[in-house]
């Protein structure tokens, strides 16, 4: 609440993410923005790290990125290779948030499916 009341009565210029990312603030930009965008850019600022560590993880003929959509990536592996690269995915995304998000668990998820409509 006191969060709220300071953003309302000294409305910032500009925000920045955890990782100083900086988002410009137009001017009556609603408060419910003016305080999740910090959060939803961190999210993105750590979502676009884990994506480029994965990539830097992947060998060329067994794994590739085929899409991202919202916060999920999807990889294309053999079946022999799935477990290791699910294991591979769920490391590397905590891994990229664990520095930044130091007070907080964080959990990631990765499922093993023929396609991505039957995850």
């Amino acid at each position: 609440a006191a969060f709220h009341d300071r953003l309302r009565k000294n409305p910032p210029k500009e925000i920045r993410t955890l990782l100083g990312r900086r988002v410009p603030v137009k001017e009556n930009t609603p408060l419910s923005a003016l305080a999740n965008t910090p959060v939803q850019g961190t999210a993105a600022d750590i979502f676009k790290r884990a994506m480029a560590m994965v990539c830097s993880k992947l060998v060329p003929e067994e794994a590739y990125m085929i899409a991202v959509v919202h916060d999920e990536i999807l990889l294309e592996v053999e079946a022999d290779q799935a477990e290791k690269y699910k294991d591979l995915l769920e490391q590397t995304m905590i891994s990229a948030a664990s520095d930044i998000l130091d007070k907080v668990p964080i959990v990631a998820q990765a499922v093993i499916a023929k396609n991505w409509a039957a995850k």
